[in-house]
């Protein structure tokens, strides 16, 4: 797993944890992840869009590290293959 995988995962967790006190006003974080997981029990549409957005966003992310890391192994590979 590429090191920056959990990084973008808790940045992403942090963005909507953000967007939720923002959306909600002045409550605090008590009120506000209950709220949020109530939401999606209860099937609330955008609760619902909005976590499967942020879950878009972090397996997005987490399908782009992966493809760079495997591209600086490709071409570490033919660089190395090159010089012998």
């Amino acid at each position: 797993m590429n090191t920056a995988m959990p990084g973008g995962v808790i940045r992403a967790l942090l963005a909507t944890i953000a967007g939720a006190v923002l959306a909600n006003g002045e409550q605090s974080l008590d009120t506000i992840l209950p709220q949020l997981l109530d939401g999606i029990s209860a099937g609330d549409t955008n609760t619902v869009v909005g976590v499967g957005v942020t879950l878009f966003a972090i397996l997005w992310s987490m399908w782009t590290k992966m493809t760079e890391e495997k591209k600086e192994a490709v071409v570490s590979s033919l660089m190395l293959k090159k010089r012998k």
